[in-house]
């Protein structure tokens, strides 16, 4: 049996956000106060989430105020 021509389904394929994700938990691990930049790097994720749910729900209502414009200056 040769390990490269098996195909596993239980096996991750390592791709470049997983590695990204490995050596950044890595560069962390070295430090003394990993869980301070852990919870640091979560809470600027969190917000910059925050911060994209925002912005699109900004925009859809532009697009949908623009659209109710629109629609009444055609009748």
């Amino acid at each position: 049996m040769n390990f490269y021509d098996q195909k596993d389904d239980s096996i991750l394929e390592p791709n470049a956000y997983t590695l990204f994700l490995i050596l950044i938990l890595l560069v962390l691990s070295t430090n003394r106060e990993f869980e301070e930049r852990l919870s640091y790097v979560s809470s600027v994720i969190k917000s910059g989430h925050n911060a994209v749910k925002m912005m699109r729900a900004g925009m859809n209502e532009f697009h949908s105020s623009m659209r109710n414009n629109n629609y009444t200056h055609k009748k």
